[in-house]
């Protein structure tokens, strides 16, 4: 069982990842002024979001905050969100996200996930539950743009930052940002990895900051593992 622990720096924004092998954790903070965050407004026909044709439509308004990656390798990821102060819903886009036409290149929604997160994550609290902090599997390309928005359940709700989510995979680039080779950090012992600093597209302001890449000893979970609801989630930053 791996039982190496990540400790995060406090950033506001753009990431840092923690490797496991050849998967890692990446963990983002959306929040205002931060480079490749973009947050809005978008109408879709129904008053509540469960499902992905839900996005289709227009009369009621949903808000939003979203941030777009580039993975680093083609591969299954897993994407999740690890707190927010509301009950929220993820979705993730193939390509930029338009906001007058919500379902355009969505690939997968989620609204409620009560199953095996990956190891090396721990979910705090989507509004008042665990279980409304969601999750989804998608199969990504190489170097293909995609966006992540989080947005909430109820239409009319706002969205207060900070909000957390995580991506479980081969490394990313987040917001323009380089991914972190997943052999910085890793095997036993393991040492400290920086990113470089890029600036975020779209209408969001602010440079981004570096990736941080900390290794750790043990055997690591496989995807395989992790999508057959194996292993266990010891705590980030825990002593």
């Amino acid at each position: 069982m791996f039982r190496a622990r990540c400790v995060f720096a406090a950033f506001l924004a753009v990431g840092s990842s923690c490797a496991y092998g050849a998967n890692v954790v990446t963990v983002f903070t959306l929040d205002n002024g931060v480079a490749g965050v973009q947050s809005g407004a978008f109408s879709i026909g129904s008053s509540t979001l469960q499902n992905i044709n839900n996005l289709s439509g227009s009369g009621n308004t949903f808000y939003y905050m979203s941030q777009f990656f580039e993975p680093s390798l083609s591969g299954t990821y897993i994407f999740g969100m690890s707190s927010a102060p509301i009950d929220t819903v993820l979705v993730l886009y193939q390509g930029d996200f338009n906001s007058s036409n919500a379902i355009s290149n969505a690939l997968d929604l989620n609204d409620d996930y009560d199953g095996v997160r990956p190891d090396g994550v721990t979910i705090m609290t989507c509004g008042d539950q665990a279980t409304t902090c969601p999750q989804l599997t998608q199969d990504l390309l190489q170097g293909t743009h995609y966006t992540v928005v989080v947005t909430t359940y109820s239409a009319a709700t706002s969205i207060p930052p900070p909000i957390t989510f995580y991506v479980y995979g081969e490394p990313v680039g987040v917001g323009g940002e380089v991914p972190v080779d997943p052999g910085i950090g890793g095997g036993s012992g393991g040492g400290s990895g920086g990113g470089s600093t890029g600036t975020g597209g779209g209408s969001s302001t602010g440079s981004g900051g570096g990736s941080s890449s900390t290794g750790g000893g043990g055997s690591s979970p496989s995807l395989s593992d992790v999508l057959a609801g194996q292993g266990s989630s010891p705590a980030l930053g825990a002593a």
